[in-house]
């Protein structure tokens, strides 16, 4: 009777309108209570006519005895196409969650099935949508962060990691054209368009697409593993091709506590490819923003000489003499955590740097895809607290502050206290990315506004007492070297503009 009943009360399929000749036939209830509908009065009033009936077939019948007799046939086609959509039908999902066993497979966009640990992973929300619209659409949406739209996006400094993500996600695609057409693969177009994987990012204020054509054997970092030939792996050799990818060997961060290793090789890796550059203010921002991290989240036991003392509650009082240990908010110094908690929120004094906030979207986008490639690798590292390493407010309010200092470095040593232990974790940490990637890497660094009036001051005063006018200054942007050599596998097919939400509709190019 449940399918007949949700029928009658319209559902996608079949309105409520056209049942009204069926309404005016039964008893519907009627009161004064504001809060009895006439939609609460209909499913009262089909329930009570439908506990009088015998049998569906008995329900049914008087249903369409209602409406003409030209009309009936039609009508029982339609309400029972709509009874359909009620069947429950028989599913192995109560297996999967009584025992862990599912029979099914799921298939790539080229009908290959999926390991088991893939399958695993999809059930349990594990794997990244990012990868799993490769897999299955060979297409990705890349997410527009709050950056500087008169630069390039973002995403353009990851995109090397993404190549590599999408050579595992789609090796056996191209093994299985190699199997059914060994002697020319790469001249079949129907082939070349499968392997490629669409991406949709931003340029400028427009929308572009790009077709990336993976490289299953590159020479920065070998042969990538397929899926089927990832836990064939063990967990060093995994972890050796993740920093592969990024250019960090594992004797450069040794050093590092181990919790911060992966962090501190997308830290390198992105200063390397940002685009445009990234000055030591952005590095020293996002190594105080992880030290606090690590020491609000440190679980470890406070030395001894560090111990408080143990406060007992007044609530406590006279029960046996319990104590409440009372832990102090970190075993830092006070003056540290006064130094952190100035930059916990927003000011109104400092104005939006769009040029280091634009920095710190470029880290986010390595952060984030690396963090896909730990998870396509079988978490070769442990999964990072995104949320709690990187706070936005936090080194955007750090970072205005650090554009007003000339001794940045002396300032923040200052801050956290030369001799304490917080200082020595920074000026280590520090010093090993300093050592991984080289000075040319970084941006000069901008003056502050009272600094360029006064070397301004100095330079037109020179100029007056020699007689020769103020020269002129050229800056030249370098490209990066890595991103090279994707250039010749990536393609602007189309692009639209942004500014009409709808204008990526006139663009879309119909294959068929």
């Amino acid at each position: 009777m449940l399918p007949l009943l949700g029928t009658l009360l319209g559902n996608d399929y079949l309105p409520v309108t056209l049942f009204l000749p069926f309404y005016s036939q039964i008893k519907l209830p009627k009161g004064d209570n504001v809060f009895f509908s006439r939609r609460y009065a209909r499913a009262y009033g089909v329930i009570s006519w439908l506990q009088e009936r015998e049998s569906l077939e008995d329900a049914l019948h008087r249903v369409l005895n209602v409406f003409k007799k030209s009309e009936r046939e039609d009508y029982k086609m339609m309400i029972q196409s709509s009874m359909v959509v009620y069947t429950f039908f028989e599913s192995y999902l109560p297996d999967y969650f009584a025992s862990g066993s599912l029979l099914c497979r799921l298939l790539t966009h080229d009908g290959y099935p999926l390991p088991e640990w893939v399958l695993q992973n999809i059930r349990q929300g594990a794997m990244p949508t990012m990868c799993l619209n490769a897999l299955a659409n060979h297409r990705v949406f890349l997410h527009t962060q709050i950056e500087d739209l008169s630069q390039p996006s973002a995403n353009t400094c990851s995109l090397p990691i993404r190549v590599a993500i999408y050579n595992i996600l789609l090796s056996h695609d191209e093994s299985k054209a190699l199997q059914e057409s060994p002697t020319s693969p790469k001249k079949s177009p129907q082939h070349t368009k499968e392997f490629c994987v669409q991406e949709y990012d931003r340029m400028g204020k427009d929308l572009k697409k790009t077709i990336l054509r993976p490289e299953y054997e590159s020479t920065r970092y070998g042969c990538l593993p397929n899926l089927a030939g990832v836990l064939a792996l063990c967990k060093e050799d995994r972890k050796t091709l993740l920093l592969e990818v990024l250019g960090v060997k594992l004797e450069d961060i040794s050093q590092i506590p181990p919790c911060l290793q992966f962090t501190i090789a997308v830290l390198c890796y992105w200063i390397r490819h940002a685009n445009p550059k990234v000055s030591h203010l952005h590095l020293y921002c996002l190594l105080l923003c992880f030290i606090r991290h690590d020491i609000l989240s440190c679980q470890d036991s406070l030395p001894t000489e560090l111990l408080p003392e143990p406060i007992v509650s007044t609530s406590q009082q006279g029960k046996k003499g319990k104590h409440i240990w009372t832990p102090p908010k970190s075993w830092i110094p006070r003056t540290v955590s006064a130094f952190f908690d100035k930059f916990q929120k927003g000011s109104k004094t400092r104005s939006f740097d769009l040029e280091g906030v634009h920095g710190f979207a470029q880290f986010q986008s390595c952060m984030q895809y690396t963090t896909y490639l730990n998870k396509v690798l079988c978490l070769p590292f442990p999964p990072p607290d995104l949320a709690g390493l990187f706070s936005g407010i936090f080194t955007h309010e750090l970072y205005k502050e650090m554009t007003n200092k000339s001794d940045v470095l002396g300032w923040v040593m200052l801050g956290l206290g030369k001799t304490s232990q917080v200082a020595e974790e920074f000026y280590r940490l520090q010093t090993v990315v300093r050592q991984v990637v080289s000075e040319e890497c970084f941006a000069a660094r901008q003056q502050s506004k009272t600094a360029r009036k006064k070397q301004k001051r100095r330079e037109s005063s020179a100029a007056s007492s020699s007689g020769y006018g103020e020269g002129s200054s050229s800056s030249s942007s370098v490209e990066n070297e890595d991103l090279k050599g994707y250039e010749a596998s990536v393609d602007v097919v189309a692009s639209c503009s942004l500014e009409n939400k709808f204008a990526g509709l006139m663009s879309l190019d119909c294959d068929n």
